[in-house]
Parts: C-alpha cells; sequence; structure tokens
C-alpha cells in the first residue's frame, strides 16, 4: 500500500473525516436560519480610496476637487471622478452576450448603499493593513477570511471551496494560533491557478498553497513529511493540516477549464450560465474576461482578469473573496492617473451588479446570496486650496476625512439607496454623529451576514458592538 493510501485509510478509519473543517468538503448547502448571505465578496481599494471624492462625496474642493456627478439622485452624493463618461457604444457587449448593454454607475446609483466607518486611529498604511481587515492593530489576530473559515467549520456548514485571497498585500487572512488553519489560499493573479494557461508558472509555485492536481504530485508534496513522522496519530494529524491538504484539493478544481483565465486558450470554457433576455446562456471565460476589459485602461486589464476570477470562485461555492485593486495611494501626480482608476472603478461596481444579478442560483440570483463590500486603507486628508497637494496628489493622516472611510455595499437583500453611518462632508468628523460605526462592526457584519455569530470568543468580534443591521432595515 502506498503511504498516501494508508495515510487515506487511517484518515477514514479513524472517523476523522467528521472532524475536518466544514471547507473541505463539496457538497453546496443554503445558509443558516439566521444567514442573509451564503457568499461575500470583498474589493480591498488597496492604498487608501479618497472616499470624499468617490461615494460619500464633499462639494468641497479641498477634498473633492473633481465635483460631483450630475443628474444622480441618491442620499450619497457620487464623485464626477468615478464617471467615466464613456459613450454608449463602450457599454455595449459583443455577439457572445446578444450585444447587451451594461449600465452605468449613474444608471445604477440607486441601486447600493453606502456604509461610513469612523477611526482615529487610521492613517498609517502598516496599522490600516492589520486593523481594517482584522478589527484589532495586533498583527497576531485573524483576519476577516480567517475567522470565515472559522466561523463555517464551528457551524459545520458545507462550502463548495475555501476562502480566497487574490493579489494579496493585507492581512485578510493572518492569524496565530488554532485559526490559522483556516487561512484562505491566496493568489498572486488570474496567473496564479494551477492550470496550463498559467503564462507565469513560477507564480503558481510561489503562493505557497501546495497545489497538487493529481495523486502522483500530492505523493511527491507528502513524501518528504511522511518520512519524518513515526506515529500513526502525529501522521494522521500534523502531516496534513487543513490548510494544505483545502489547498491541494481546490487545486485540482482551479486546474481545470473553466478557471484558465489568464490566456485566450480556453475562452470557450463555460461553467454556469448567465441569463439574457430571459434566456439562460452558458456563461464562457472569454464572456467574463470581456466584460471586465469593457472600457479598461490597458494598465487595468490585469485586474479586470481578477475580477472574472472571483466570479468562477463564487459560482463553485467560495464563502469569502478578496479581489485587491491597483492602489489608490496617489500622493502625487493624483491629478493625472487618479480618474482613470476611480473612473474604472465605477465602471466595475455597476458592471458587477448586473453580471451578478443575471447569474441563477438557488432559485434567485447570485446577487441575492453575495453580500459585496468595498475596504480600503483609509480614507484620505484634504488636498489643499486647490484639492491638491504639491505634487498633485493627496495625502493621509491627522484628518478627520482619512478617519472616515465609505464603503459601497450591494446584494444579499440590503436594502438599495440608503446612506449607512452618514457624516457631514464639510469635516467628515464623525464624533457629532449621533451613530458612529467602527471598522471591527463591519467585520462583525459580514461574519453576520453568513448566519455566523459575531460575538463568538473563539472566531469573532465580541467586542465590536455587533453587526450593523441597519444596511437590512
Amino acid at each position: 500500500m502506498r503511504r498516501r493510501d494508508f495515510l487515506s485509510a487511517s484518515l477514514f478509519g479513524a472517523g476523522a473525516l467528521a472532524c475536518l473543517p466544514a471547507l473541505r468538503r463539496r457538497a453546496h448547502a443554503a445558509p443558516g436560519p439566521s444567514a442573509r448571505a451564503d457568499r461575500v465578496l470583498i474589493l480591498n481599494l488597496t492604498g487608501g480610496i479618497r472616499s470624499s471624492a468617490a461615494v460619500h462625496a464633499s462639494a468641497d474642493v479641498a477634498y473633492n476637487p473633481w465635483g460631483l456627478m450630475a443628474g444622480v439622485s441618491s442620499p450619497f452624493a457620487l464623485g464626477a471622478i468615478l464617471d467615466d463618461g464613456g459613450a454608449p457604444a463602450s457599454y455595449t457587449l459583443g455577439p457572445a452576450w446578444g450585444g447587451a448593454m451594461v449600465p452605468s454607475l449613474r444608471d445604477s446609483a440607486g441601486a447600493f448603499s453606502v456604509l461610513g466607518t469612523y477611526a482615529m486611529t487610521r492613517g498609517d498604511h502598516l496599522r490600516a493593513r492589520i486593523e481594517e481587515p482584522t478589527g484589532s492593530a495586533s498583527g497576531g489576530d485573524p483576519g476577516i477570511l480567517t475567522r470565515i473559515g472559522a466561523g463555517l467549520a464551528a457551524a459545520q456548514t458545507p462550502t463548495g471551496a475555501p476562502a480566497f485571497h487574490v493579489a494579496p498585500a493585507a492581512r485578510f487572512g493572518a492569524g496565530l494560533g488554532p485559526l490559522s488553519t483556516f487561512v484562505p489560499v491566496s493568489l498572486a493573479s488570474a496567473a496564479s491557478v494551477p492550470s496550463s494557461s498559467s503564462v507565469l508558472p513560477q507564480w503558481v509555485s510561489d503562493t505557497g498553497n501546495g497545489f497538487a492536481t493529481d495523486d502522483a504530485m500530492r505523493d511527491r508534496l507528502d513524501l518528504p513529511a511522511l518520512a519524518d513522522r513515526h506515529a500513526v496519530g502525529r501522521l494522521v494529524t500534523e502531516t496534513l493540516a487543513f490548510h494544505r491538504r483545502a489547498a491541494r484539493d481546490i487545486g485540482a478544481r482551479l486546474a481545470e477549464d473553466d478557471f484558465a483565465l489568464a490566456t485566450a486558450a480556453q475562452d470557450a470554457a463555460t461553467l454556469g450560465e448567465v441569463t439574457l433576455g430571459g434566456v439562460g446562456t452558458p456563461l464562457s471565460n472569454g464572456m467574463l474576461k470581456e466584460l471586465f476589459a469593457l472600457g479598461a485602461p490597458p494598465q487595468y486589464q490585469g485586474f479586470g482578469r481578477n475580477l472574472a476570477l472571483a466570479v468562477r470562485m463564487l459560482q463553485i461555492g467560495s464563502p469569502a473573496i478578496v479581489v485587491e485593486t491597483p492602489t489608490f495611494d496617489f500622493h502625487s501626480g493624483e491629478r493625472v492617473s487618479g480618474p482613470p482608476l476611480y473612473g474604472y472603478l465605477g465602471r466595475t461596481w455597476a458592471a458587477l451588479r448586473w453580471l451578478l444579478a443575471s447569474i441563477p442560483s438557488g432559485g434567485g440570483t447570485l446577487l441575492d446570496r453575495t453580500l459585496v463590500v468595498t475596504m480600503s486603507d483609509f480614507g484620505r486628508d484634504k488636498g489643499g486650496p486647490t484639492g491638491y497637494n504639491g505634487g498633485e496628489g493627496t495625502d493621509h493622516g491627522a484628518d478627520h476625512g482619512c478617519y472616515y472611510l465609505a464603503h459601497a455595499v450591494m446584494g444579499a437583500g440590503t436594502t438599495p439607496g440608503r446612506l449607512v453611518g452618514p457624516v457631514d462632508t464639510a469635516t467628515y468628523d464623525a464624533r457629532a454623529e449621533a451613530i458612529r460605526y467602527s471598522p471591527p462592526q463591519l467585520l462583525a457584519t459580514l461574519l453576520d451576514a453568513l448566519g455566523l455569530d459575531a460575538a463568538d470568543d473563539a472566531y469573532g468580534l465580541p467586542t465590536s458592538g455587533g453587526p450593523i443591521q441597519e444596511l437590512w432595515s
């Protein structure tokens, strides 16, 4: 008997399968009775977005030199910097989509909500990249993806795949101690999936996930570790720790053609359907790539493929995904370099909402089952009388515009067209507001939306103040 077969027999014979966390399971099930979603998608706007000029925009030039988006009525002001101003042709998809037209952000302004959070500890990148995704300034605390994985395992909630973190930079999965078992699978980009389309094979090996796409590869990965083990109990409990085994197993799924998004070789591969004009159409890799490439500046095409990858992860039942954007940290050159990125963000948000609402899932749509939110390091300071610093950029530090961060929110039954946690956009000083929400409360809300107890000491945030129920009221 091969050592791998012996190990498998030991696992099953000892009844250990019942103890494996839920992320190892392949079958998908509906969320629990208290859940509003069974998936979370986070767009992490790295570097610190100037949310005072984006989704809760100020009329003050110092905070927002681009002005407000005209002709949009909502309780939150959208900044003109998000409006890419594309002609109708630039929103029209090709024959595979039946010539469908993607709505613009101004067309979708009433279809999502904005949540404001405030923390006077914001301002420093290193601290923000720890605190924003973990809820604490301690570098040892687990990130939200780790907390979600542990919570689902504790609840024995089956999922179709583990959590994923695409283009990792922040600490969405970091953590020490027992919860480190549930860290997400990390991918540098769509080129990191272990498929034949990976244009840079070293990206696969550099992820540290130990992907194995067949038994022979698993044997090569397992045998050196097995050689160092002596007791069967130690062999079973330590050799194939959950995260390593889960990553290897999901590697086989990611190696299939419908995840080969890095090149055009498998653009015809399909997974699931999208409803167009009331008719179900197989959703191909090429269609996903076309949607997120539409109107994208050349420098953001890679980010568009990562969004396509995230949709595929949602389709196979991953409970939580973080996709990190190009950086918004424009200390200089923001006047020129900011609008292309902000404009593509606006287009992406509208396209993502339209797509998820068009993919059938569980008697509804993928948007019904997915809570989609943005996160970022912080807001940004005033830019001076002209809206910019001396380098035509903006900074971050000791200003309430930096401490207040507005997040876009949609899906999972959240009430659209709401401004939750508002602030006076003349100052962004939330200390004067009757209700003030914190970053940990946003994380608690993500747990709660998945039907998990945010107050649980083992994986939750019991001191956060609780989830933000106003998003659904």
